[in-house]
């Protein structure tokens, strides 16, 4: 099994290498170059089942046989309908009654567990998506956050994942994780002549709203003080824990009863007016947001960012103006915007073929979801496997996330995902017979290298192996 993973490893960097490339240049093939043969992967997109199958594959993290033929059925619209108007599913709740902390002392493998559960097995796996998606776009840390505020903002991304920008850019302002992250609930503008906490205030445009170059220093001092005074809420009480098992050594930590955002405290608010994007004022958060909207480089941001997701890794510029204009006329309505991105020309054209890679969550959900291990087996491996494929949930490297596609991907991370492939692959006895699983998640179109270590497969073990390990599989 080793030598064949480890066989597999060094073609899929190369593979995936390739294949990156061509996708970012634009090339009509996104296959492997072998010596002296070209060999096309053929672009399946008007075969209908094809182009379901694709908007699954970005959409919910895996998929059965049983789903994919009732998409089939409905069709790509009514799919595409079907998934922008889930319905939201409150997850199970992470704490528990009999916690006396209400949370406080959550960890991130707590967390990484309880949210792993939720994607693989909640009914509404697009809405998890979506809070994945938000995830990594509002970033917060754990290690500076604390396990308790990052699980309620988890919570509060699957409540609005599918809600107005507006409204999402007001919560995560005053949204504890981020008032700890980005330092702005220890912000104080009160006296004049002292410029407040920035850090987020710059992040709130240059990340989370308009891009980098969009706006003028003055624009962030004006915003990091009209801000100034939200803090995290206080406690509720404090209880006594043990803190060191082996000395007995106890503390006092907070406790909150229940999951709310910060407050303002006026006495840290600055005093006098500000000029933000041109609004001068005693402009608030409410009138921060706003200005914020109104600006031409809001909408596109954040629609070739949700392009760059669930369309092309480098989407055409008209289709950033059509993504955009919907998002703009829909009042920043999120399903406007994903509806737009569905049903969008690229999103269906040739070169949009497996043009964007599976994140680690993606790759190992989908994988296990395809050889059928339990959801408990599923996290226990997944979470074991976070730092090596470069994907720790509830710990970005920096406040700018995650980085989509080829980011993903280098011989490191791509040999940590055929190790889990093998270690998959030996917790799940027997195997499910592997006799259509390339028509179900690869569409039958493979490349060579591909369909000779599948006709090389003896057993349904290296059938799997050379489907799962395969630079197609990695691809969406």
């Amino acid at each position: 099994m080793g030598g064949i993973a480890i066989a597999a490893g060094v073609g899929g960097v190369r593979l995936i290498s390739e294949s990156e490339r061509e996708a970012s240049t634009g090339s009509p093939s996104l296959s492997p170059k072998v010596v002296g043969e070209v060999a096309a992967w053929p672009r399946p997109t008007d075969a209908e089942r094809a182009r379901i199958a694709t908007l699954l594959r970005r959409t919910t993290f895996g998929y059965t046989s049983a789903e994919l033929d009732a998409a089939s059925r409905d069709g790509f619209e009514r799919t595409v309908d079907r998934l922008i108007e889930s319905r939201f599913t409150e997850p199970l709740d992470l704490i528990k009654s009999e916690d006396p902390t209400r949370g406080a002392q959550l960890g991130v493998e707590d967390l990484q567990r309880w949210w792993l559960a939720q994607m693989l097995a909640s009914p509404a796996r697009f809405t998890e998506r979506m809070t994945y998606f938000w995830h990594g776009h509002f970033t917060s840390e754990v290690d500076k956050s604390g396990g308790l505020f990052m699980y309620w903002q988890n919570l509060s991304w699957r409540r609005m994942a599918f809600g107005k920008l507006g409204d999402m850019l007001a919560a995560v302002t005053v949204d504890p994780a981020m008032l700890t992250y980005l330092d702005l609930a220890t912000s104080d503008a009160s006296d004049p002549a002292q410029l407040p906490n920035e850090n987020y205030a710059r992040e709130l445009l240059e990340l989370f709203s308009m891009g980098p170059g969009r706006y003028t220093e003055a624009d962030v001092k004006a915003a990091a003080r009209a801000l100034s005074g939200w803090t995290t809420p206080p406690a509720d009480s404090q209880v006594e824990v043990v803190t060191d098992k082996d000395t007995g050594a106890k503390e006092m930590i907070d406790v909150w009863n229940r999951q709310g955002p910060g407050v303002l405290d006026a006495s840290k608010t600055f005093p006098s007016n500000v000029t933000f994007l041109g609004r001068s004022g005693r402009l608030d958060l409410k009138a921060i947001v706003g200005q914020v909207l109104s600006h031409p480089d809001t909408a596109p941001f954040i629609a070739r960012k949700v392009a760059v997701h669930f369309v092309s890794s480098n989407p055409a510029p008209e289709t950033i103006s059509e993504l955009a204009g919907a998002y703009r006329r829909s009042g920043y309505d999120t399903r406007a915007l994903l509806r737009a991105a569905f049903m969008s020309r690229e999103f269906s054209a040739p070169q949009s073929y497996r043009s964007l890679v599976k994140s680690p969550v993606e790759f190992m959900a989908g994988a296990a979801m395809a050889v059928g291990l339990p959801v408990k087996d599923s996290v226990d491996l997944m979470v074991g496997y976070g730092d090596a494929t470069g994907e720790v949930l509830f710990s970005p490297p920096n406040v700018a996330g995650w980085p989509p596609n080829r980011g993903w991907i280098s011989p490191a991370t791509v040999l940590a995902r055929l190790n889990f492939v093998g270690q998959l692959l030996s917790s799940v006895d027997p195997l499910p017979a592997a006799g259509d699983a390339t028509n179900l998640h690869l569409d039958g179109v493979l490349g060579p290298s591909t369909q000779r270590r599948l006709a090389a497969a003896t057993t349904e073990k290296e059938h799997w192996l050379a489907l799962l390990a395969s630079p197609e599989f990695q691809l969406k």
